[in-house]
C-alpha cells in the first residue's frame, strides 16, 4: 500500500523524470562489483510466514572494446520449488541490455537477445483456453520505438539513479513474466525516506527507501554506500501474500 500511495502522489503532480538507456539519468557506474546473499520469506494474509529459500546475487564487470559490460548472476535455491538461475548482461555505463538467459531447474525458461532496440526473445507461454498440455516455447521479435531497459534487472535498476529523498523517475522496460498482457512494462519509483537495515554480515546499513510500482508494488532498501552490495532488503506486495528478501 505504501508504494501505491507514494506513486499516486507523484502522478498527480507529474513529478517524474523519464529515463531511457543512454540519456544519462541512469548510470551503471553507480553499481559496484559485489556478492550478496538474501533470505526470502513469504507472509500470508493471516500473518503466518514461511521461509521460501536462499538467493545468491553477484555483479561483475567484463572489459569490452566499446565499453565495459555489467553481468548480474542470480540463483535461487528454493525449499519447495525448482531452483532458478538467471544471467543478464548490459552495457555498464548506460544499462542498455544485451542479453538475458533464465533457467528453471535444468530447463530453459527464457532467452532474450538485444540488437540495438530490437528484442529477440524465446519465452515460455501458457496458451489461453484448455489448460491441458502445459506451456509452449515461442520465438518473438519486438521493435519498440526506442531503446528500453530490462526489468529482469529488477530492484538493482534503482541503484543506478541519483537517489535522494523526493527523487522520482519512470522508465519503460522489457519483462518476461508469463502471460503478461504486454512484454513491456512502465516502472515508476519514488525515494520516500532513509532507513537502517540490519544483517548478520554487515550490521546496520544506511539505506534509501525506494517505493516503486511495476508488475506489483515494490519497496527496496538500497545502501547509500556505493562501494557495498546495493540491495539490503526487498519487499513485493502480491494480492494474497507479500515476499521479502533480506541480506543474510
Amino acid at each position: 500500500m505504501r508504494a501505491r500511495a507514494a506513486i499516486k502522489a507523484r502522478q498527480e503532480i507529474d513529478a517524474f523524470v523519464t529515463a531511457v538507456p543512454g540519456n544519462g539519468i541512469a548510470d551503471g557506474d553507480r553499481i559496484p562489483e559485489y556478492e550478496n546473499t538474501l533470505i526470502q520469506t513469504r507472509t500470508f494474509a493471516d500473518k503466518s510466514t514461511r521461509e521460501m529459500g536462499v538467493w545468491t546475487d553477484e555483479v561483475r564487470f567484463r572489459h569490452a572494446a566499446d565499453g565495459d559490460i555489467l553481468i548480474r548472476t542470480q540463483s535461487a535455491n528454493m525449499h519447495d520449488e525448482a531452483s532458478w538461475h538467471q544471467e543478464i548482461e548490459l552495457k555498464r555505463k548506460t544499462l542498455r541490455p544485451r542479453s538475458v538467459i533464465i533457467h528453471s531447474g535444468e530447463n530453459l525458461h527464457n532467452r532474450v537477445m538485444y540488437n540495438d532496440h530490437v528484442i529477440h526473445t524465446t519465452r515460455r507461454l501458457w496458451p489461453e483456453g484448455d489448460s491441458e498440455g502445459g506451456p509452449v516455447m515461442v520465438d518473438l521479435v519486438l521493435t519498440p520505438p526506442e531503446a528500453v531497459f530490462e526489468w529482469q534487472l529488477w530492484e538493482l535498476s534503482f541503484a543506478a539513479f541519483p537517489l535522494e529523498i523526493g527523487y522520482s523517475c519512470r522508465f519503460l522496460a522489457h519483462h518476461v513474466q508469463i502471460n503478461a498482457a504486454s512484454p513491456l512494462i512502465r516502472v515508476s519509483f519514488v525515494v520516500t525516506g532513509e532507513e537502517k537495515i540490519w544483517s548478520e554480515l554487515d550490521g546496520w546499513t544506511d539505506c534509501w527507501c525506494v517505493e516503486a510500482q511495476a508488475d506489483n508494488p515494490w519497496t527496496v532498501w538500497i545502501a547509500k554506500d556505493r562501494t557495498q552490495a546495493p540491495i539490503a532488503k526487498v519487499m513485493i506486495e502480491y494480492p494474497s501474500y507479500t515476499d521479502t528478501w533480506v541480506r543474510e
